[in-house]
Parts: C-alpha cells; structure tokens; sequence
C-alpha cells in the first residue's frame, strides 16, 4: 500500500471524496481461520504440508545446525519461536529455511500453517502472502488462491487478530507486492480498523491490477456499505458471485453479506 497522499482517493468513477466512514456495520463472518477451505479437494502433493520433527528449542537449534539441509528443522525451530512469542527470531528462521527449500511453495504454505496455529496472525498473513506471489502461473495457484484468500480474509475482518500497528506494519513490508488479492485483503484489515481513507487506497489498487477479481469486488463492496451506499455495495457482492473461478469462500461470503443487507 502506497503512503497516501493528503487528498482521499474516490471510487473509480467517482467525482467526490467519500464521506468520513460512519458506521453501518456488517455482522462478522464467521471466526475460523483454515488451513484448508471447506468444499475443495485435497491439495495437489506438491502442496501438502511438509513433515517437521516436534522438538524443544534447544533440539530444534542443533537439529538446524546440524542439517540445514532438511528445511523440517527450520519449521521445526519456527514453531518453538514462535510459541515463545520470539517473532523476530521466527521470521529469521523461516527466512534461512526458505533458501534451503527445493519446494518453496509447499514451504510458505506449511509455515503459514505453523503460525495460524500458534496464533501468530501477522506472520501468517506475511506468509501467505507470499506463497500467492510464488504460486503465480503454477498449477497449484488455484488451491494457494483459495486457502490463502479465505485465510487472508478471515484475519482481516476480526479486530483482535491484527492491530493497526501490525497492519501498517505489514502493508509497508508488502509495498513490492504484485498481488491484487493481497491489496484487497490489507484494504480489508484497515477497513477493520476504521480507516476509510488507507482502506480505499488498497482496495483502489486492487481493483487497478485486476478489475475483475472477486476478492476485490467483495471488500469494495464492505467499503461502500461502510460509506452507506448500500446500493452499489450489492453491486459489487454480486459481481463478486459472477467471477470468473472465485473461491467459494468468495461466493458464500458474498451470499451472506447479499442476504444481510
């Protein structure tokens, strides 16, 4: 997400700044955070979760410096991090592990794993964000699409999952990003957090990068819904259910929100 300038970007389309964000306020979806999404079929091989050895820290620590070379170690030792609330530490870890990786992809996704589970939401959505930059053009993209999206979405919507600091935080180390789903999904926590004007400007870029993604189209639509435009909010829940291959989180979270408002 870009530094916002002073003035508040519009609505494509739009002529008007929008209005400060009042508050209706949408139900919450509901509060799962999956590894897997409901209704998809098991993941390709290349995506299922890589097997890590359950230590201690110290094991972990000589089990790394012992053989870089099983990357299992590495998540192994992440997880211990993690637990301990050393979030620093793990970030590193997973970072060292994923240069050892021959599978880069099933990595990020396991780790991402790792960190949902051990509730640290932050790293989790760093993650798996970057494994739908690395599943980009492979044929596992539609299954990270799915799992990451719905996970992304999920993390975004419950405010005691990411602060506003972590989501500065992260839309700052996600700057580089080429990923529009991940614009969606940080305009999404900001919306969270009540910050229209942040909220717009990566839901905007989102849409920029693809105008036809329905992740997008489902958080514009919470956007306007939070400005009071009810109208074109249901427009764009229901352009989000005429995507092309949406997710179908996408769909029933769209569904939902249609029938609620």
């Amino acid at each position: 997400v870009q530094t916002p300038s002073d003035t508040v970007p519009t609505q494509p389309g739009s002529t008007t700044s929008p209005p400060p964000l009042t508050a209706p306020t949408l139900a919450a979806p509901a509060t799962r955070l999956p590894n897997q999404v409901d209704g998809f079929s098991a993941p390709p091989p290349t995506l299922r979760p890589m097997p890590y050895p359950n230590l201690s820290l110290e094991e972990a620590r000589t089990a790394v410096a012992n053989d870089p070379n099983n990357v299992g170690n590495f998540l192994a030792l992440a997880k211990t991090q993690l637990e301990a609330n050393d979030v620093i530490a793990a970030r590193r870890t997973l970072n060292d592990g994923l240069s050892h990786a021959n599978n880069q992809l099933a990595y990020l996704m396991t780790a991402a794993g790792i960190a949902v589970e051990s509730a640290d939401y932050d790293v989790a959505f760093a993650l798996y964000s970057n494994a739908l930059k690395a599943a980009d053009d492979l044929r596992e993209y539609d299954t990270v699409r799915a799992t990451a999206g719905e996970f992304l979405y999920y993390a975004a919507t419950l405010i005691d999952r990411l602060t506003l600091v972590q989501i500065r935080a992260l839309s700052q180390e996600l700057a580089q990003n080429d990923s529009p789903i991940v614009s969606a999904m940080i305009g999404r926590a900001f919306l969270t957090n009540n910050n229209s004007r942040l909220a717009l400007i990566a839901i905007n870029q989102a849409l920029a990068a693809d105008d036809t993604l329905g992740e997008a189209h489902l958080v514009n639509g919470e956007y306007l819904h939070s400005q009071g435009d009810d109208e074109r909010a249901q427009q764009e829940w229901n352009r989000a259910l005429a995507a092309t291959d949406v997710p179908r989180w996408v769909r029933d979270r769209a569904t939902e929100l249609l029938a609620s408002n």
